[in-house]
């Protein structure tokens, strides 16, 4: 009334707890023509929403490190493969098996670390553009804020997935003789 409006367009109410859906049709009939809708409702359909789009942005997020882990261990049987001599000289100077497997696990830790250590500098980039999206075109700003625990797991399961990804290339030169690692394979 103080505004001069006439109808109503869009009504938002929040209801108490003990108070039931069905009063609030009351309020709909007293504004014929509007569109109303209590706030349960509201957080009902954007929870639901939420969660389809976090299913799909999961199953990307898990198929992609799948493909990671495909390049991981793609790159570590061709690294095994171009050294196999060198493997071939450690073994016959007395290194043990265990010392080629060290040497290639260790190696892909490194790979895995540096690949976590650049996600997260990525990842706090991207957060970063878009809270100055966030406060140009919304106009409200926030404290950043990282997320120790998710990247801490995060870190843990790209580690065990690059370990589990290079464990037939470790397995194999394991078990490969010394001469057969001196031996040229053209």
């Amino acid at each position: 009334r103080p505004f001069g409006v006439k109808s109503v367009n869009l009504l938002l109410v929040s209801l108490r707890d003990d108070i039931d859906d069905e009063a609030f049709g009351q309020l709909t009939d007293a504004a014929p023509g509007s569109l109303a809708i209590t706030s349960r409702k509201v957080r009902k359909r954007g929870g639901k929403g939420f969660g389809r789009i976090m299913a799909v942005a999961s199953a990307l997020a898990v198929g992609s490190l799948i493909l990671a882990c495909l390049g991981v261990s793609n790159l570590i049987v061709a690294e095994v493969t171009s050294r196999r001599f060198e493997f071939g000289v450690l073994r016959a100077v007395g290194g043990q098996r265990g010392l080629l497997g060290r040497l290639v696990a260790g190696q892909t830790l490194i790979i895995a670390l540096v690949g976590c250590v650049a996600g997260t500098i990525l990842g706090v980039e991207f957060a970063l553009i878009e809270r100055g999206f966030h406060s140009r075109l919304v106009g409200l700003e926030y404290a950043p804020r990282l997320p120790w625990d998710v990247i801490a797991w995060g870190t843990l399961v790209v580690t065990s997935a690059a370990l589990l990804a290079a464990l037939p290339a470790i397995c194999g030169l394991m078990r490969q003789r010394p001469s057969d690692l001196l031996a040229r394979h053209e």
